[in-house]
């Protein structure tokens, strides 16, 4: 993408960048986009032991979130508000955001562009 569009792989290297910055777990950002990554790629991803409850409740809030973003039962987002503020539940969604859609690019660039 970046030699076809730098503008807009530009643009979302920053909207990336921003997400990362404003996120307040990182690790468990990491931990989300491990899921995805294999989601998307279909690969094989083995659950890390010794998640909590916590971990969990956010890795099927990201799993639903790449699947059907539309389709996010509030019961998730409720799991989510159990452990965390309103505001760091909506700073990891805008950093997911962008970040699962870079690889959703990335992913479609290695198949389309040769």
């Amino acid at each position: 993408m970046e030699e076809l569009q730098p503008d807009s792989a530009a643009q979302l290297r920053r909207a990336c960048a921003a997400g990362r910055a404003e996120v307040a777990d990182a690790e468990l950002l990491e931990l989300c986009l491990g899921r995805i990554d294999a989601m998307l790629s279909g690969t094989a991803w083995s659950e890390p032991e010794g998640l909590t409850e916590r971990q969990r409740a956010y890795l099927d809030f990201a799993e639903q979130f790449s699947l059907s973003v539309g389709d996010i039962p509030e019961s998730q987002v409720e799991a989510l508000l159990a452990y965390d503020s309103d505001e760091d539940v909506c700073r990891f969604v805008g950093a997911l955001y962008p970040l699962e859609m870079s690889r959703r690019v990335e992913l479609v660039a290695g198949k389309v562009l040769r």
